[in-house]
């Protein structure tokens, strides 16, 4: 596991390193969430990867995670222990 503590040091680091799936906020400083999705589509292509979001402000979450092609949102507040199980099933899958 990798932590970033940016957005840009986000970029940073899937310019070095290979993820085989990338967990993000959109709220974060120096790049947010929406640029580290769009960079991921650029660089990588559209899906070339599993991606998690988490967000609190994401109204149509359905209509939302097509549009940018993203696994699942994980709206906020969450349940640790949900998400948890969640991460456990997806990474048993890979």
């Amino acid at each position: 596991m990798i932590a970033a503590d940016s957005g840009f040091t986000a970029v940073e680091v899937l310019q070095t390193q290979t993820m085989d799936f990338v967990i993000t906020d959109l709220n974060m400083p120096k790049y947010d969430g929406y640029f580290l999705l769009d960079y991921l589509n650029v660089r990588f292509g559209k899906g070339a990867f599993p991606v998690f979001v988490c967000s609190g402000y994401i109204e149509d979450e359905d209509d939302w995670k097509r549009e940018h092609d993203v696994l699942r949102l994980i709206s906020k507040p969450f349940s640790a222990g949900k998400e948890r199980d969640t991460f456990r099933d997806f990474i048993s899958s890979l």
